[in-house]
């Protein structure tokens, strides 16, 4: 495989043109496993991309963004609608059985209502 240099990481730009920064606290062999020394710029923030929006006749919408990790990685999903916010985050994912108990939300309106908006789906490193 090829190593990224030091050098060539300072200057690379992370998702907010920010120049990237190299971890020196990584060992070769940890970058198999926890991802690259080089990394987005701590002052850069989390990279949230907006992956859908759709609106009904019925005056009702649903936002969707995700929250992209090491690797391209989805740490976190927030998924907006008018009665409320719902999240999933990935360890939670992992954590709760019971998949409901995973996501959290911002109103009791929608945590009454989290069944309508998602899919009962185990979680699993499998992707099915």
């Amino acid at each position: 495989s090829c190593r990224q240099t030091e050098n060539v990481c300072n200057q690379q730009l992370d998702h907010k043109n920010n120049n990237c920064v190299w971890n020196d606290d990584k060992s070769w062999i940890s970058v198999f496993k926890n991802g690259s020394r080089c990394e987005p710029n701590p002052e850069s923030g989390q990279a949230w991309i907006h992956m859908y929006y759709a609106e009904t006749e019925r005056n009702t919408w649903i936002d969707v963004q995700i929250e992209q990790g090491e690797r391209g990685i989805i740490d976190n999903v927030s998924i907006s609608t008018p009665i409320g916010d719902f999240e999933l985050n990935a360890v939670r994912c992992f954590e709760y059985e019971d998949n409901i108990e995973a996501w959290t939300t911002t109103s009791n309106q929608a945590a009454n209502r989290i069944e309508d908006y998602v899919t009962l789906k185990q979680c699993d490193v499998e992707g099915t």
